[in-house]
C-alpha cells in the first residue's frame, strides 16, 4: 500500500500590493484587469468533460477547472490538487482519494465526493473521447462514495498510469449545472471549481474568463493559491502568424503563440521575451488509413517515409529551425529528454532511390507525367489536413511527388478534419496529439483505441500497449514504450515528421507564464509589472 500526504494551508493568497524584491528594487505584484492572449486557434467543440476533444479544451480548463492530483513539471511527481491524499493498493486496481473540504464550484454547490462520482459516471457512460481513454476506458469498473469526502476509484485490471491521467485530463463539472442546462452544457454553460469562471465561449473564436473571487484552494505546484492578479483573460484564436505577431507588436495583445518563423526576429526586439517549451505529445507526423489502397501496402508506406527529408521541413519557412527532427511517435518530452539507440536504429531516413526501389517492387512504374502507374491507374493519395497546416503538407506533396506519388490535399476546417478522420474518409492526414506520459500512444494506435481512426490493429503492438498501462515498474513500462515505436517505425504504421516547440512570445512586463507538465501554458499565476 502506498500512501501520499500532504498538508494544504487553507489562507487565502492576497494578491493586491504584494512587493517582489529584486536586485534592491521593489515590484508590485498587484491585480490588474485584462490579460490578452493571441493562440493559433481557440478549440473547437465544446468544454464538458465528457465530450471535450480539443486541446484547447484542457489548456482553458486549467484556468476554470481544478485536478485531483497535478504533475510537477519540474520532476513528473504527482502532487496533490482537489486530493489531499491518496493511496493506491498494491496492484494499481483501487485508488482510494481523501478531498478537500472547501471547494466549491462556481454556482456555489460543493464539491465533494459525490461529485467525483457523478463525473467518472457520466464520462463511463459515454465511452468515447480523451476523458474516456484517461478514466482507463474498459478498465474502469466503478467509482464508490466512502463518505463526503473520501471517494475510491476501483478498476477490473492494473491501471498505473491513472494518477497521470488525473493530473492531465480529467477536471470537473457541476453535477447541478450539468442536469440544469443539459445540451447547453460545455456550450453555452461552464461551471467547474478553478480560479476563472468562463464568461463566454465560442467555439474556434474566442474565450473570456473571469476570476472566480471565492477561490482559495490553487495547487502548490503554482507561486500563487488564491486569487489570480488578472480580474479577466480573454483568450483568441487567430489563425495567420503574421497577425498575430502584429496583435503582439501593435500592443493588442500581451502573450501570443507564434509562428516559428517569427522567433529570431521577436528575440531581437528589446520589447519582447520568446520562450520555447517543448511540446508533451506525439510528434508531428503523417497517419495512415491502413484499411486503404494503396496505403494498405507496407511498400508504399516505406516509400512514402524515405521520400520525406524530415531536415528540409525544420529548416524549411514554416519552422525556420525553431523544431527538431523527430525521432519516435512519442516526442523527447514524454520520453525523458531523448531516445535510447534502438529508436535512432530504427529511423526511415531519407532515400529516394529506396523509395523508388519500394514502389516499383510493388508494381508501380513511373509513367510519362512523372506520376507512378499500376494496372493502368496513378499512384494518388488523399490527403486531408486542417487549413493551419497548409505550410506543412505542401512541401510533403512536393517531396512524394518527386518518387513519382501524387498527392491530393484536401484543405478542411478543423471540426471537419476531425469528422472526416472519425468516418476513415481519407488516405492520409498530419497531426499531432498533446498529452502527458508513454501512455497517450494507447488511445491512439492501440486496437480499438478511442482515437484510433486508422484501422490499425496489431496483436504485438497491443501487448506492447498493455504493458504500458499495467506493469508495476517503471522501466518495463520505458522498455515497453521503445519496443512500441520500433514496432510502428519498422510497419511505418505512421512517419514522424517534426518534435515541435510551442513558441510564445509576450510583452517583456509579463511574469511567471507557467508551463505544465502538459505544456500548453496556464496564465492562472501572470503578473504584470509596471
Amino acid at each position: 500500500m502506498r500512501t501520499h500526504r500532504a498538508i494544504k494551508p487553507l489562507l487565502r493568497t492576497i494578491v493586491v500590493s504584494a512587493l517582489l524584491i529584486t536586485g534592491g528594487t521593489s515590484i508590485a505584484q498587484e491585480e490588474y484587469d485584462l490579460l490578452r492572449v493571441v493562440l493559433n486557434n481557440a478549440g473547437t467543440g465544446n468544454l464538458d468533460v465528457v465530450t471535450a476533444r480539443h486541446t484547447k479544451a484542457t489548456l482553458y480548463a486549467r484556468m476554470f477547472g481544478d485536478f485531483l492530483v497535478n504533475i510537477d513539471p519540474n520532476d513528473l511527481t504527482v502532487q496533490p490538487g482537489l486530493a489531499t491524499e491518496w493511496t493506491v493498493n498494491d496492484d494499481a486496481t483501487v485508488y482510494t482519494f481523501t478531498l478537500r473540504q472547501d471547494v466549491t464550484f462556481h454556482d456555489g454547490t460543493p464539491f465533494s465526493a459525490e461529485a467525483v462520482k457523478f463525473n467518472f459516471d457520466r464520462i463511463a457512460e459515454a465511452k468515447a473521447g480523451a476523458g474516456y481513454a484517461a478514466l482507463g476506458a474498459a478498465r474502469y469498473a466503478d467509482t464508490t462514495v466512502l463518505d463526503e469526502f473520501t471517494v475510491q476509484v476501483t478498476f477490473h485490471e492494473t491501471y498505473v498510469q491513472f494518477l497521470n491521467q488525473l493530473g492531465l485530463r480529467l477536471w470537473f463539472d457541476s453535477p447541478t449545472a450539468v442536469a440544469q442546462h443539459g445540451e447547453d452544457y460545455g456550450t453555452l454553460v461552464v461551471v467547474s471549481t478553478g480560479p476563472y469562471k468562463v464568461v463566454e465561449w465560442v467555439a474556434n473564436d474566442h474565450v473570456l474568463l473571469e476570476r472566480n473571487e471565492d477561490y482559495t484552494w490553487g495547487p502548490d505546484i503554482y507561486k500563487i493559491q488564491g486569487l489570480p492578479y488578472a480580474r479577466q483573460i480573454e483568450i483568441r484564436g487567430i489563425r495567420e502568424f503574421a497577425t498575430r505577431r502584429a496583435a503582439l507588436e501593435s500592443g493588442q495583445a500581451d502573450i501570443v503563440m507564434i509562428g516559428e518563423s517569427d522567433v529570431a526576429g521577436l528575440e531581437a526586439d528589446p520589447r519582447f521575451r520568446v520562450e520555447l517549451e517543448p511540446k508533451a505529445g506525439t510528434v508531428r507526423q503523417l497517419q495512415f488509413n491502413l484499411r486503404r489502397a494503396p496505403i494498405d501496402d507496407l511498400n508504399v508506406r516505406l516509400a512514402i517515409a524515405h521520400a520525406i527529408d524530415r531536415e528540409g521541413l525544420v529548416a524549411a519557412p514554416r519552422y525556420s529551425g525553431a523544431a527538431n527532427v523527430a525521432i519516435g511517435i512519442l516526442g523527447r518530452k514524454n520520453m525523458g529528454g531523448d531516445f535510447p539507440q534502438a529508436v535512432h536504429d530504427a529511423q526511415l531516413h531519407y532515400d529516394p532511390e529506396r523509395a523508388a526501389e519500394l514502389l516499383e517492387a510493388s508494381g508501380w512504374i513511373m509513367g510519362s507525367s512523372g506520376i507512378r502507374e499500376k494496372d493502368g491507374e496513378p499512384l494518388t493519395i488523399e490527403m486531408i489536413f486542417p487549413s493551419a497546416a497548409l505550410s506543412e503538407v505542401q512541401p510533403i506533396q512536393a517531396m512524394l511527388s518527386e518518387v513519382g506519388i501524387d498527392v491530393d490535399l484536401v484543405e478542411l476546417q478543423t471540426q471537419a478534419w476531425f469528422d472526416a478522420e472519425e468516418a476513415g474518409n481519407f488516405d492520409m492526414t498530419i497531426g499531432s496529439n498533446s498529452g502527458t506520459g508513454l501512455n497517450l500512444m494507447n488511445r491512439i494506435y492501440q486496437s480499438g483505441g478511442t482515437n484510433n481512426w486508422w484501422g490499425l490493429s496489431d496483436a504485438t503492438l497491443d501487448g506492447y500497449f498493455d504493458t504500458i498501462e499495467s506493469a508495476l515498474t517503471a522501466e518495463e513500462r520505458y522498455q515497453a514504450a521503445v519496443d512500441a515505436q520500433v514496432h510502428m517505425l519498422e510497419n511505418a504504421y505512421a512517419v514522424p515528421l517534426v518534435d515541435v516547440f510551442y513558441p510564445f512570445a509576450m510583452r517583456n512586463e509579463v511574469n511567471d507564464v507557467f508551463y505544465p507538465a502538459f505544456s500548453w501554458p496556464s496564465f492562472y499565476q501572470v503578473w504584470i509589472s509596471n
